[in-house]
């Protein structure tokens, strides 16, 4: 990855926690402490809900297939309507996944045996096996909090505070049917202010050294067998890079002549937030609003989005209280999801009137197959030595052949072979088509039917005419000259 990539993906880390954490001592309450105290509740419910929209560039150039998939993730929203957490194996989630205009409920269910999911459009309830999750330990699962809240405590902590920070107290809300009164706490960072927070916020960590270190020692002994000298030396190397990186990042970010100043320093950019907190020193609502015009720099790519707005609600009661979730519905038929082999089979199984189906099969195409095959030999009359051992395809006299293992694998075809008779059948969607090695006959879905070329033998690959087995289970054929490489064969069915 190139580091000009590595620092912006670090600025957008750096901002969405400044947006979503940011503040010390606001109107008498220490926001800092309140968000690492509610980084300790085990226990909750509440609602969820992430909104997006793009704006494309219309004068983009995209493929077809390009334009119909932004628009389609061009807006949309990740809704929680309830969630009930009665600690970190016992769980239940209901909501919704919009794109566009189509809608996609959804339920998840989690014990210490297994995740559950139910989707619209499929009649059965989905498992995983929580075996991965049980196999850390307690212990385990513990450490692993424990090196999660050392970095959250750090970054908190080193939070610088926006200009434009205002509170109001005694706001009602209602939530989740309790009337409660709040102290609402807004932060508002326009994009001329962002690169200023993050060189604070940058240059905070650089100070707080006996952090950063102790975060990185910690991840450094967990490792097994972790020898305590090469611990030393490896916390020291990863003391130095953090500290370089970090250094170049806040130098970059204070010269316009650099890509990550002119990215972020946009005067269009906002970022807006707004915490409800409660007596109780609890965070009971907040709101986040991100808007990023993407800038057109030259020399660089354009991307088809102009613009990016994400807006975040949430809502929490109940912390650390006595939660019991909701349960799947009972007499509910399951299957694992490991039976799921791809998404061909997983839509093959849906509702053709659900919505997930119209989007996963017609919007995404993700019922389609596909197979790119390479010819890069000049002499075309028999198969490249280097790709025989896999049936890689040659042209005989304009007719191509391919292996017909290999075709049968990239296709998803079922492939059957009657050694006694060397005799093979593809099929597929119900459709097959039966050759003989040796043969220039063939069975197409019970009627005979003439092949250019008999299926053959080379080196123990069994070849087969391509385009007679394309059109006998109605997949589409083409052949495109590519430079690099070579002729290419593609293959393409649903």
């Amino acid at each position: 990855m190139k580091l000009g990539i590595k620092k912006l993906y670090l600025a957008i880390t750096l901002l969405i926690l400044a947006a979503l954490t940011a503040c010390q001592a606001i109107g008498g309450i220490d926001l800092n402490q309140v968000l690492l105290d509610n980084t300790t509740v085990s226990s909750a419910e509440g609602k969820q809900s992430v909104s997006w929209v793009l704006e494309t560039d219309p004068n983009a150039e995209l493929t077809a297939q390009e334009r119909r998939g932004l628009e389609l993730l061009g807006s949309g929203s990740l809704d929680i309507h309830t969630y009930k957490v009665q600690d970190e194996n016992h769980a239940s989630v209901k909501g919704s996944l919009t794109l566009g205009s189509k809608t996609i409920p959804w339920e998840m269910y989690m014990d210490e045996k297994q995740y559950s999911f139910k989707v619209e459009g499929h009649s059965k309830l989905i498992t995983f096996p929580a075996e991965e999750a049980a196999e850390l330990g307690t212990n385990g699962l513990e450490r692993d909090k424990e090196f999660r809240d050392k970095i959250m405590s750090t970054l908190i902590r080193n939070l610088p505070n926006p200009k434009n920070t205002s509170f109001a107290l005694n706001q009602k809300e209602v939530i989740n049917g309790e009337e409660v009164n709040l102290t609402k706490i807004s932060m508002d960072i326009k994009g001329s202010d962002l690169h200023e927070v993050l060189i604070d916020f940058a240059g905070n960590l650089l100070k707080d050294q006996n952090n950063i270190r102790s975060i990185i020692s910690f991840f450094f002994e967990s490792l097994e067998e972790a020898d305590a000298d090469a611990v030393r030396e490896e916390v020291d190397a990863a003391m130095d890079e953090f500290h370089n990186f970090m250094s170049e990042f806040k130098e970059d970010m204070s010269n316009d002549d650099q890509m990550i100043y002119k990215i972020l320093n946009n005067r269009h950019n906002s970022f807006k937030l707004e915490f409800g907190i409660d007596s109780a020193m609890k965070i009971r609502q907040n709101r986040m609003e991100m808007y990023y015009r993407i800038p057109k720099i030259p020399g660089e790519v354009d991307l088809p989005i102009r613009s990016v707005k994400i807006v975040s609600t949430s809502e929490m009661s109940k912390q650390n209280g006595a939660i019991t979730p909701d349960q799947a519905a009972a007499g509910i038929q399951t299957m694992d999801a490991e039976s799921i082999t791809s998404p061909r089979t997983f839509i093959a199984q849906l509702d053709s009137k659900s919505a997930l189906y119209d989007i996963m099969k017609n919007d995404l195409k993700l019922a389609q197959r596909n197979g790119e095959f390479y010819i890069s030999d000049t002499d075309l009359s028999l198969p490249s030595e280097a790709y025989n051992a896999y049936g890689q395809p040659y042209v005989k006299k304009g007719s191509v052949m391919i292996g017909a293992k290999l075709l049968a694998e990239q296709m998803e075809y079922s492939f059957i072979w009657d050694a006694g008779n060397k005799k093979l059948t593809l099929k597929d969607n119900g459709r097959y088509i039966q050759l003989k090695v040796g043969s220039k006959s063939a069975v197409v879905n019970g009627k005979p039917a003439a092949l250019p070329y008999a299926p053959h033998v080379i080196n123990n690959v069994l070849y087969v005419p391509a385009k007679p087995v394309a059109s006998a289970l109605r997949t589409s054929l083409s052949i495109e000259d590519n430079e690099d490489f070579g002729t290419v064969i593609l293959f393409t069915a649903e």
